[in-house]
């Protein structure tokens, strides 16, 4: 799913959401992950490297930058932790952001969140 635009029309319809506070992600910038694949390939590279953001957010900080840049307001974001919430049926961990020091060191594409996110709304 795309976080960034769920934010975007939950916040812009002026419904409540509520992103876990304790949870911890790297958000991906699609157009990064599509250079960053192409340079792989393009350099024969083989084995894991991760690519996600180089920032590492909770959900709920992720939601407040999304809705900064898109200048929406921020008092239907009603933060919880994971543990409170009900709706969800399997555990999830807590972090689940990704090291990413091995495709930097090689070049990789890596924008700036703030960035990413302002050219995405």
């Amino acid at each position: 799913s795309n976080l960034l635009k769920w934010v975007v029309a939950k916040l812009s319809e002026k419904q409540v959401i509520t992103p876990h506070s304790n949870q911890i992600v790297s958000p991906t910038f699609l157009p990064d992950a599509a250079f960053n694949i192409k340079k792989a390939s393009e350099e024969g590279l083989s084995g894991v490297y991760h690519c996600a953001g180089k920032k590492s957010v909770s959900i709920l900080e992720f939601a407040l930058l999304v809705a900064k840049s898109a200048s929406l307001q921020t008092n239907t974001i009603k933060p919880i932790k994971v543990s409170e919430n009900k709706a969800l049926i399997a555990q999830r961990p807590l972090n689940t952001s990704l090291n990413c020091s091995k495709a930097r060191k090689l070049g990789f594409k890596f924008t700036d969140l703030r960035k990413a996110i302002k050219q995405s709304t």
